[in-house]
């Protein structure tokens, strides 16, 4: 029986800082890395495009400013996905600053809304959830224990 062959060492990504422009307009200036391609999965079939798949991919990676139009991020990056302590900024007004977990709010942060509405506490999934404190547009302030975006049982606070 012939002896297996080992599996090649997998190769690790160039880091680098640098600015890059995509096709439909956006920048991003700040650490990226060149991710190499994936060694082939023995007995895996073959990609449906080979040349595609033997191609590495520039990822953001570490701290950077990503600007497309009217919104911007700045921040931190994991595998090209928002993640760690930064702020986004909508075409609309509106803003989250906190942070981030794979590309969604998740932990600490606050959003505010254009109207003057805002909400500052514990997030998970992009979903109010956990202790927080959200202000309505007419200036009343809502406390307590937020579940999967709402808010049962909230004590409001008059002024």
């Amino acid at each position: 029986m012939a002896p297996k062959k080992a599996a090649p060492a997998p190769v690790e990504p160039v880091k680098s800082t640098g600015k890059f422009y995509y096709p439909g307009g956006g920048t991003y200036e700040g650490d990226w890395i060149l991710q190499p391609p994936l060694p082939p999965v023995p007995g895996a079939p073959p990609p449906a495009d080979p040349a595609a798949a033997d191609k590495p991919k520039r990822l953001r990676d570490g701290k950077g400013h990503y600007i497309d139009g009217n919104y911007s991020y700045e921040g931190e990056w994991k595998n090209d996905l928002m993640h760690g302590p930064g702020s986004f900024k909508y075409a609309s007004g509106a803003s989250y600053e906190g942070t981030w977990e794979n590309g969604k709010y998740h932990g600490n942060g606050t959003f505010k809304w254009p109207d003057g509405r805002s909400y500052a506490g514990e997030w998970r999934e992009n979903r109010m959830h956990g202790i927080g404190s959200y202000v309505d547009n007419e200036g009343h302030t809502w406390t307590g224990q937020f579940f999967n975006g709402a808010g049962p049982g909230l004590n409001c606070e008059l002024t």
